[in-house]
């Protein structure tokens, strides 16, 4: 539990996140233990105490499996989430972020939809980005502090 209250804290100590698709897949599916993590954050971002990034490589990420699996509700419940999901905005893919995404691979060696997705929050204003992916623990930029949810639930 004290995880948990930490990553609360250290939410709570930022104006701006933006979140990898695992972390919506987390949330919408609710898998267990990630989801109170997931939750806590909803909740700030619903409140207007944290504004959030959302890539569209997570849009295009989140929808793959429920397209595979044919599971039509899903994508409708998942697209009803994301498009009235309150205190967002989608960030497009934009020649700015390609360049960036190209200089974080060549300095981290990082594949190029992560280098896209750290691109995206760093140029987006975002103070944390929240993952769930280990490989970017490697990451490292002044700008924007990398939270991987693993991290808080041991």
């Amino acid at each position: 539990m004290a995880r948990i209250n930490e990553f609360s804290v250290k939410l709570i100590s930022n104006k701006s996140v933006s979140i990898d698709s695992s972390f919506f897949i987390y949330h919408l599916e609710n898998i267990k233990p990630y989801n109170e993590l997931t939750s806590i954050a909803i909740k700030r971002i619903s409140s207007g105490e944290l504004f959030c990034n959302i890539s569209t490589l997570v849009i295009s990420e989140l929808f793959v499996r429920p397209f595979k699996e044919k599971n039509f509700k899903n994508v409708g419940l998942f697209e009803e989430f994301i498009r009235t999901f309150p205190n967002s905005r989608i960030c497009d893919f934009d020649f700015d972020i390609a360049k960036l995404s190209a200089k974080i691979r060549a300095q981290s060696s990082l594949r190029t939809p992560d280098a896209i997705l750290l691109a995206t929050a760093i140029i987006s204003g975002s103070d944390v980005f929240i993952t769930n992916d280990l490989n970017l623990k490697k990451f490292s930029d002044d700008k924007l502090q990398i939270l991987v949810m693993e991290d808080y639930i041991k």
